[in-house]
Parts: C-alpha cells; sequence; structure tokens
C-alpha cells in the first residue's frame, strides 16, 4: 500500500509536474504570445514609423525631384517659347521686310504698267479718235458734196427758170406791147372802118341791091389791110340790117356767126396770129 501510495504520488507528482509544466507552458507561451504579438506591434509600430518617416523623406525629396523637373521643364519650355517668340517677331519682321519690298516693287510695277498701259490706250484712243474725224469728215465731204452737187443742180435749174422766166416775161411783154400796138391799129382800123361804114351806108342802095358784092368785099377785106376788114364789118352789118329787115331767122343767126368769124379773124390778124 504505501508502495501503491508512493507510486501513486510519483504518479501524481509526476502529473503535477506535467500539469505544472504544461501550466507553466501554457503561461509562457500566453506570455510569449502577448510578448510576440508586442514585440510585433511594436516592430509594426517601429517599421510604419520607419516606413512612413521615409515614405515621407521620399515623397518630400521625389515632390522636390518632381518640382524642381517640372520647373526646369518650365523653364526650358519658357525659354523655347521665348526663342521661338523671338524667332516669330525677327521671322515676322522679316517677312515683313520681305513683304514691304515686295509690295513697293509691286507698286512700282503697277505703277509702270498703269503707264505702259495708259500710254497704250490714249495712243490707240488718238488713232482711233483720228481714224473716227477722218471717217467724219469724209462722211461730212460726200454729204457736203452731195448738197453742194444738189444745190448747184438747184442754182442751175433756178437760173435756168428765171432765165426761161425772164424770156418769158419778155417775150410777154413783147406780145403785150405789140397787142396794145395791134389793139391800136385795130382800133383805128375800127375807127376807119366805122368811117367807111357810115359812108358806104350812104350809099346803102348800091350795097343792097347786090348782097353777093358785099360778101365778097368782106372776104377780100379779111385777106387785105384791117382797113379792108372793118369795111367787111360795116358790109356784113349793113347785111345783117337789110336781112333784119326783110329776111328770115335763119340767114340773121348765119349772118350773125359770119360777122363773129370775121371779128375774130380780125383780132387774130392784128395780133399778128398765123392764119392756115
Amino acid at each position: 500500500m504505501e508502495g501503491l501510495e508512493q507510486r501513486r504520488g510519483s504518479v501524481l507528482a509526476a502529473r503535477a509536474v506535467t500539469l505544472q509544466k504544461n501550466i507553466r507552458m501554457a503561461i509562457h507561451r500566453r506570455r510569449l504570445a502577448v510578448a510576440r504579438w508586442a514585440a510585433t506591434r511594436l516592430q509594426t509600430t517601429q517599421r510604419k514609423h520607419r516606413a512612413r518617416t521615409w515614405f515621407a523623406t521620399n515623397r518630400a525629396a521625389a515632390v522636390r525631384v518632381q518640382a524642381a523637373e517640372r520647373a526646369l521643364r518650365a523653364r526650358r519650355r519658357v525659354t523655347a517659347v521665348r526663342r521661338t517668340v523671338r524667332a516669330t517677331a525677327m521671322q515676322a519682321a522679316a517677312r515683313g521686310r520681305q513683304a514691304r519690298r515686295r509690295a513697293r516693287l509691286l507698286r512700282a510695277a503697277r505703277t509702270v504698267q498703269a503707264a505702259a498701259r495708259r500710254r497704250a490706250w490714249r495712243q490707240r484712243f488718238v488713232r482711233h479718235k483720228a481714224a473716227a474725224l477722218r471717217l467724219q469728215a469724209r462722211r461730212r465731204m460726200t454729204v457736203q458734196r452731195r448738197q453742194y452737187r444738189l444745190d448747184l443742180a438747184e442754182k442751175k435749174e433756178e437760173s435756168k427758170l428765171s432765165t426761161q422766166l425772164a424770156r418769158i416775161q419778155a417775150q410777154l411783154q413783147a406780145e403785150i406791147e405789140a397787142r396794145q400796138a395791134a389793139e391800136q391799129q385795130a382800133a383805128a382800123a375800127k375807127a376807119a372802118g366805122i368811117a367807111e361804114g357810115q359812108q358806104a351806108a350812104a350809099a346803102g342802095a348800091g350795097v343792097a341791091a347786090s348782097p353777093g358784092a358785099a360778101t365778097a368785099g368782106a372776104a377780100a377785106g379779111a385777106d387785105g389791110d384791117p382797113g379792108l376788114l372793118g369795111a367787111a364789118a360795116s358790109a356784113m352789118s349793113s347785111m345783117l340790117g337789110y336781112a333784119g329787115g326783110g329776111g328770115g331767122g335763119g340767114d340773121s343767126t348765119m349772118m350773125s356767126e359770119t360777122n363773129a368769124m370775121l371779128m375774130q379773124v380780125t383780132k387774130e390778124r392784128a395780133r399778128g396770129v398765123p392764119q392756115e
């Protein structure tokens, strides 16, 4: 029993030791875990702090580097822009000078061309004007020549007509004078015929006895001078008187016509008209 108790005691002691060992191991493990966790946390915090510090430092450095790089690039761009602007200004100035020079040359060329064209057009205008003046002068000359010819023909015709008119007037004046002279002669012949008729009327018995002789005497007077015509007329008057006293109406009409014919012949002879 003592052996069992001892064995039981030894077993319990061994188990107690094992239990204590396990408890101490659990405690130590827990402490180790806590310490490890604390160390891990500490290390983590330390590393985080270091990492943050390094990151901040590197970030600031990177920012400064980037800022410097950007500033350098910006300065380069500004310098390039300034160079470009200067170059552009210089190019613009050069192009302006060239453009102004070309403009001056172009204006000079245009002035010369305008002067040449103006001279050419002026010469052409002068030639056309001279040609037009020549054509107008020739046309006016032709018209004036035609008008002159017409006027000359009219003048000649007027001169001819005036000459003919003067000739006709002279002829008419001569005829008038001749007619007046003939009328005067006829009046004198008529007066002589009336006187002779009165003388013949005194010898009316003999004339009434021979009417054929009176007719013959009248015809002879018609072929002779105006005195004989007057005598013939007086004889015919006597015959008319005789016929009116004892003849018929038909004989009176015939004698009247005969007397008219004799008077017409007398007038024509007095005018100088040739008889058939």
